[in-house]
């Protein structure tokens, strides 16, 4: 009968035991994978973002190069030139050795110009060939004209050498003053980079990353290249999203969906790089997830029926190991994550936006370490940190991005990644520049509304910047910025406020050039820079257009004090210089037209500016004259 009763109770006991971990290894399963596709979108999202950044740091420079060569006068002024000196070898020397000191000095394996009217293509070592039409090879020249565009990427076979890799060229359109293309320039550099770059990421994050352009065409991957024409959507697994994904054009924004592909679920986020014309796809997927759970599941079955066939004496420390394992595989998932993203952030912490505090004790622990009750209300300890790190011009923008009823607000209206660069303090005379990225997601366990945080430094990233945004040899802005800062002026003001628009040209610069040499025109050039902005303000748009052009564009309180300052500024750039030993005389000739009297957009200010000037040249030079019509 004991013995009837104990067999009942072991059988009791040991039912109890296996139902336990049945239950337990089940709902661990469901709650580390719901967990796992969480975090996934969390890193998928972090990992566009990375990519995104590192090609517009990558691409900025030869972009600009590019940009910088199309608009310098010498090239125009060889096209103009051209026809009568076709048999004539220095004649192409001369640009021979214009394109490989741009090809040495930005280390590029391939610098080219082409001219429109006699379509010879030259090449830093001489003129390559005669572009003709059905050659395979000189599509791209014939595409490019009927694009029209400024600039323009293009992922080829690289020509440069004998072999079969793969090189990205930035081709420009020369143009004339009536924005006729009569030439096309630009610089080629091998890909082997940027492949390695999305192969970091693969390697590192388990995802799959490509570039694509317009059409869907894969530009760039670790797999298929340019030259191969493959379109992705074709293989992708998910065709129907071909219009949504090339659609998206909108700068910084992430479009992202879940897709059942192959027995797994995929995670795919997309976003659109302007400056490039592409778009950068990113698949995560569950497949080894799957295969670990399962895998994970079957140990914990097996071990279960282990532990039936135990003495009840050792049942307790049975379930004490099990207990150990579901704590341990949900730390093991908490480690993962945070090792994954402090690989790309400084700094990270959760936020419950709906309760207005801090998600969890970490977090709280974060900050207090700015002296404040790491469980107060989060809106208050924002504003505490804030005055105490963040730059004060960039305090009210930081606050206004992650306060929680701004955060919700913007939640709301579906923009769940909010993000902000600023400067934070590192002493009273230094900063240094931070981005701060966050992840807005609803929680299913509480439901309620919660925050990611993560900070990187881009102090390396924001001087890249800044220097592609300028003209390498007067520290001025280069061409495409200037006038995209002056639009971006127009736009924002109005109307409602007076500005002139100034073109300088250097008198007889070419002459400079051809009786000191190019070394002291380029000296000229710089000084002519200088001049120029020591007359005018901190704030003031000041950029050069190419080669001895330069223009200002500055807000002014009335038409007589523009034209004053004018005057005095045609007398400052009047005077003779020495360099190495050479005595050269600068002056310039200025043309200025009125916003909004003489125009309400940048193309209509430059001509009417433009206009003014070739009325002073025409008179002699050495002046300035306002447009008048």
């Amino acid at each position: 009968m004991l013995k009837n009763v104990l067999v009942r109770t072991n059988f009791l006991v040991c039912s109890v035991i296996v139902m336990g971990f049945l239950i337990a290894s089940a709902a661990s399963f469901f709650y580390s994978r719901g967990i796992y596709m969480k975090d996934m979108e969390h890193i998928s999202h972090l990992t566009t973002t990375g990519i995104y950044y590192r090609l517009e740091a990558i691409f900025a420079k030869p972009i600009g190069v590019s940009l910088t060569m199309a608009n310098d006068d010498f090239l125009i002024d060889f096209i103009r030139k051209e026809s009568s000196h076709l048999d004539d070898e220095s004649y192409t020397e001369t640009i021979r050795k214009y394109l490989d000191t741009y090809r040495k000095k930005y280390s590029y394996d391939s610098v080219f110009f082409v001219s429109v009217k006699t379509r010879r293509h030259y090449h830093f070592t001489g003129i390559d060939r005669v572009i003709v039409p059905g050659n395979p090879e000189n599509d791209w020249y014939y595409n490019f004209l009927k694009a029209d565009a400024d600039y323009i990427l293009d992922v080829d076979n690289d020509e440069a050498d004998d072999g079969d890799e793969i090189t990205v060229f930035v081709d420009s359109a020369v143009r004339d003053k009536k924005r006729n293309i009569i030439g096309i320039t630009g610089v080629g550099f091998k890909v082997d980079y940027l492949q390695s770059l999305l192969r970091e990421y693969e390697e590192k994050f388990g995802v799959k990353a490509l570039l694509v352009d317009e059409t869907g065409i894969i530009e760039i991957s670790t797999g298929p290249m340019g030259h191969e024409k493959v379109n992705h959507f074709d293989t992708c697994g998910y065709p129907e999203q071909k219009r949504a994904i090339l659609d998206n054009k909108r700068q910084k924004n992430i479009r992202s969906f879940w897709l059942n592909k192959g027995g797994s679920k995929n995670y795919i986020t997309s976003q659109y790089i302007p400056s490039l014309s592409w778009h950068l796809i990113v698949e995560s997927n569950t497949k080894a997830l799957n295969e670990q759970t399962r895998r994970r599941f079957l140990f914990d079955f097996l071990l279960a029926l282990a532990v039936v066939t135990m003495a009840l004496a050792v049942i307790t420390s049975v379930i004490r190991v099990g207990n150990r394992k579901i704590v341990s595989l949900t730390e093991e998932k908490n480690a993962a994550f945070r090792d994954a993203t402090e690989r790309l952030f400084d700094t990270i912490y959760e936020v419950n936006i709906t309760e207005n505090r801090a998600a969890t004790s970490q977090t709280e622990q974060y900050f207090e370490t700015f002296g404040v009750n790491g469980d107060g209300p989060f809106d208050q300890i924002l504003r505490v940190i804030a005055s105490r790190t963040v730059k004060k011009e960039y305090r009210e923008g930081y606050l206004e991005v992650f306060m929680p009823k701004n955060v919700l607000k913007e939640y709301e209206n579906g923009n769940a990644d909010p993000q902000y660069e600023f400067q934070i303090i590192l002493s009273e005379e230094e900063y240094r520049w931070t981005r701060a990225y966050a992840h807005v997601h609803h929680c299913e366990e509480d439901g309620s509304i919660r925050m990611f945080v993560y900070f990187q430094n881009i102090e390396s990233e924001k001087q890249k910047e800044i220097q592609a945004q300028t003209d390498k040899m007067t520290e001025l802005y280069n061409k495409d910025t200037a006038e995209r800062l002056v639009r971006q002026a127009l736009s924002e003001c109005g109307g409602e406020n007076l500005f002139a628009f100034i073109i300088l040209d250097i008198d007889n610069f070419k002459s400079i050039n051809d009786s000191c040499g190019h070394a002291v025109g380029d000296l000229a050039i710089t000084e002519f820079a200088s001049i120029i902005q020591r007359n005018f303000r901190k704030g003031d748009i000041l950029g050069r257009m190419g080669g001895d052009e330069f223009m200002a564009f500055v807000p002014i309180p009335s038409i007589e004090w523009a034209e004053k300052k004018v005057s005095e500024l045609s007398k400052a750039l009047c005077g003779s210089h020495s360099a190495e030993g050479k005595t050269y005389s600068l002056s310039a000739s200025i043309g200025v037209s009125f916003a909004p009297k003489d125009g309400a957009d940048f193309e209509t200010l430059y001509k009417n500016a433009d206009s003014a000037l070739y009325r002073i040249k025409e008179m002699g030079k050495n002046g300035y004259a306002l447009f008048s019509r």
